[in-house]
């Protein structure tokens, strides 16, 4: 999956980075009575939400200002009798409180970006540890301040310092979610263009909006909202609380993979998000659980958080840069290499031929209400034209629901192709025959609990449970012919309990395929046979055994942005032989013409004709062969000819020659390998007891193809969006630190890359973008969640060279520039400078 292309992308990230730096700030405080309070509530934006700002008082929450919401979320209010304590602004409902709705699928009835009515009991807050200005703007209230006031509240009583309590409850969110959740503005992500919206702002909406994913019909948002704050307030996340740190961050990775999400965001903000959520899968600890731990900065100027970043990274990526370069390109290379190890061709295939299995299933679920009685029944599974076999459909139909075992084995039509076991494939669905009955006439999308497994031999992949959901492009009232074929786009096996084997490897864990339909014209056919589904995504989180017995934990995904159109297949070859049979190669003319060339008598019993071409192993000291001719002429007795000369060859190839059909086989099925030829062709003609009631006949081609390789070019090359979260150790002067790395292949010659590490309670984000691997050239951002932003322009890694700002927020505290002495400068807003060196 061009792992070395993917691991120099991220070499870049790294060592564009060859840069390090650390001074101070104060906030300006006001003596006013007088204080106005302005910002915006967002679930979705609540639209007329009632307003409340309570001072804690005393052990008690005293109202000093009221408000409402209005159409947009934004909320403003005057306190009146605050006395300077820890505030919160807390957000109810009323009668007419809606909120719009950010769901990628909607919530309920209401569609994307529509307004809903809010439940009574709906509640959401936002804590602060003090007000000190004259008027506070932008404060937001989401569903992560909510998560900040659960903790606060709790600490409050048996904390003496309030303050400090709110603070490390801020803290504690910030590091948990990866922004400030105190002071990014909430905005509404369902507006027609968010284009000039915060990027922090996009992922604090799009995490927010995550949360849709937990309601249902019997749980409504407030109680989700009631559900988190409940889980947190303790400060950590438990596998026994209402929603599990492993559910908070799979609801950031599938709501930045929906179709909606993907739609308005740029994919920088995706990346964000995807990343997050790697950071939390990986500090999981083995009881399912996450203590959260305070970002330490929190509460430091702008100055000392500026500094301390630059401190930090110069001490991660300077080493890398100049001390021990090597090492952690090779441990990200490494856990990419032994990800595609285990998840080779092979067992791309197995992922889509499982696909195709599933297809089938819901065919006869929808369609066949025979299926619906109970019973064994026969599947064809075919390929395009080919029949690859027929497995066997038990089904049982209770008041609990249908459910189907599918079994069997399936062989490629190719001389070489492997058998394929399908072991108890099991869909199972609550839905009684009637509800499915209904269903097929206006449903469009079908979910399925999924189990079972399938395997080649050296290939398995076993899933214990998880489930499965096919899309169709118009509702399905019978799959007749080609229906369902046309009609399916995509096919998602999610949520998978996984056992993948190959390679001598295995995988463990959860797993996510999603396959979609290719286009035709510009896919080859599959190496050993072909699917009508392409492999778009994959998404592998568990436990890794390398052929060496190397045991890792790690999360690789890859996202193949242009797989409908880039032949996957052919990228992913390891073999280079492709064996072709092809049957019916000689229409009447031809045979009759045959016939004749090898003076065949007329009516005969028994005939048969071979002759060809290889490459290789030439008889007779000559590269052509043509192996035999011989016929029966009506009576028992024999005569016949057996010619092994190029000229008997060039007789009938005149007429039909194998080469040349073979060469229409590479022109149909490889026309995208280039350079592909003939390694061998013949053609066999024949048949013995034509004049019984049971003829025996032939009419093939056979032979191999030798394709040529499948090379990228700036016109045509694999899209990749990829992911690996693994431990970095044993690189000199770095801390034990926990990675996760996204880079997305978006040019031929590069793209962008984002590197999180995590050590301790530190975190940063290095982003690159506009890299060009063969000029070794991009610009590079280093980040925390806090909002401290370097950003250098312009870098050459050759040159080691590039200027750039230091921010925080939107203040800005130092200038960054290369001297001509080669030394990269920081000089502060406070006057004090450094060098990264």
């Amino acid at each position: 999956m061009e792992l070395k292309k993917i691991a120099l992308a991220i070499a870049i990230s790294t060592a564009l980075t060859a840069c390090g730096g650390g001074g101070s700030s104060s906030n300006s405080s006001s003596t006013t009575s007088t204080y106005t309070i302005s910002g915006t509530a967002a679930k979705g934006v609540i639209q007329k939400g009632i307003v409340t700002a309570k001072e804690y008082v005393n052990g008690s929450w005293n109202t000093v200002g009221t408000s409402l919401t209005d159409d947009n979320g934004d909320y403003s209010l005057a306190l009146a009798g605050y006395a300077g304590g820890v505030l919160k602004i807390e957000i109810t409902a009323g009668t007419n409180t809606t909120m719009k709705c950010d769901g990628s699928s909607g919530c309920g009835n209401a569609a994307f970006g529509e307004s809903v009515a809010l439940p009574q009991n709906f509640t959401m807050a936002a804590v602060l540890p003090t007000v000190s200005t004259a008027t506070l703007a932008n404060i937001p209230v989401t569903p992560y301040t909510n998560m900040a006031a659960a903790i606060a509240e709790s600490n409050l009583a048996s904390n003496t310092d309030k303050k400090a309590a709110v603070t490390d409850a801020l803290a504690k969110v910030t590091n948990l979610v990866g922004f400030d959740v105190a002071n990014t503005q909430a905005i509404d992500i369902t507006a027609t263009d968010i284009s000039g919206e915060s990027a922090t702002a996009q992922r604090a909406a799009t995490m927010a909006a995550a949360l849709m994913s937990f309601t249902s019909d019997n749980k409504s948002i407030a109680d989700v909202i009631q559900e988190l704050a409940d889980s947190i307030k303790d400060g950590k996340l438990d596998s026994n609380d209402s929603i599990t740190p492993a559910e908070l961050e799979q609801s950031w990775v599938e709501i930045a993979d929906s179709d909606t999400y993907k739609t308005i965001l740029p994919s920088t903000t995706i990346d964000s998000v995807k990343q997050q959520a790697s950071v939390i899968e990986q500090n999981i600890s083995d009881d399912g659980s996450l203590s959260v731990a305070a970002n330490p900065l929190y509460s430091a100027t702008d100055i000392a958080k500026a500094k301390a970043l630059i401190t930090n990274t110069r001490s991660l990526v300077y080493n890398i840069a100049n001390t021990d370069f090597d090492s952690p390109l090779n441990a990200i290379d490494a856990s990419a290499a032994q990800a595609a190890e285990v998840f080779d061709k092979d067992s791309a295939a197995m992922a889509s031929l499982l696909g195709l299995a599933v297809d089938e299933m819901f065919s006869q679920l929808i369609n066949n209400q025979q299926v619906h009685l109970g019973g064994s029944f026969p599947v064809e599974i075919k390929s395009g034209l080919d029949t690859l076999g027929t497995l066997t459909l038990t089904t049982t139909n209770t008041s609990a629901g249908l459910s189907a075992v599918l079994s069997g084995s399936l062989k490629g039509t190719e001389p070489n192709a492997r058998t394929i076991t399908v072991n108890n494939l099991t869909l199972s669905t609550d839905l009684s025959f009637d509800e499915i009955n209904y269903a097929k006439t206006d449903k469009t999308q079908y979910t399925v609990n999924i189990s079972g497994g399938i395997s080649d031999g050296s290939t398995s992949m076993s899933v214990n449970n998880g489930q499965a959901q096919a899309t169709f492009a118009s509702a399905l009232i019978d799959t007749t012919g080609d229906n369902l074929g046309n009609a399916l786009t995509v096919i998602e096996l999610k949520n998978l309990d996984l056992s993948l084997q190959a390679n001598d490897s295995t995988f463990t864990g959860n797993a996510k395929f999603k396959l979609v339909k290719p286009d035709v014209t510009k896919i080859s056919k599959a190496l050993y046979d072909s699917f009508p589904l392409t492999l778009k995504s994959v998404a592998l989180s568990g436990n890794f055994t390398t052929s060496d017995s190397q045991d890792i934990k790690a999360s690789v995904g890859l996202d193949l942005a242009n797989s409908e159109t880039f032949d996957l297949q052919a990228f992913l070859n390891n073999e280079n032989t492709v064996w072709v049979h092809k049957d019916s190669i000689a229409d009447d003319t031809k045979l009759a013409q045959l016939k004749t060339a090898i003076s065949l008598y007329p009516n005969p019993d028994d005939w048969h004709l071979n002759y060809g071409y290889s490459k290789y192993n030439a008889w007779n000291n000559s590269n052509y062969s043509a192996d035999y001719s011989m016929y029966n002429a009506n009576t028992s007795s024999w005569s016949g000819n057996t010619f092994n000369t190029q000229e008997a060859y060039q007789q009938y190839a005149t007429i039909l020659d194998p080469v040349s059909e073979m060469q229409k086989v590479i022109v149909s099925d490889y026309a995208t390998i280039p350079n592909s030829e003939v390694q061998s062709a013949y053609i066999q003609i024949g048949g013995w007891g034509l004049k019984t009631a049971s003829p025996q006949t032939y009419n093939n081609l056979y032979g191999e193809i030798k394709l040529g390789s499948y090379e990228e070019s700036s016109s045509n090359f694999l899209k990749v969006n990829a992911n690996a979260a693994f431990e970095l150790t044993n690189v000199t002067g770095l801390p034990h630190a926990k990675v996760s790395a996204i880079v997305d292949r978006n040019s031929f010659t590069g793209g962008s890359a984002s590197l999180a590490f995590t050590w301790g309670n530190n975190y940063y984000t290095i982003n690159l973008d506009n890299v060009d691997v063969e000029k070794q050239t991009g610009s590079i951002t280093i980040t925390d969640p806090l909002g401290t932003k370097l950003t250098l322009t312009d870098v050459s890694i050759q040159d080691k060279t590039g200027s750039g700002s230091l921010y925080v927020g939107t203040n800005k505290v130092a200038t960054v520039k290369t001297l001509d002495n080669g030394a990269v400068k920081i000089t502060y807003t406070d006057g004090t400078f450094e060098t990264l060196q």
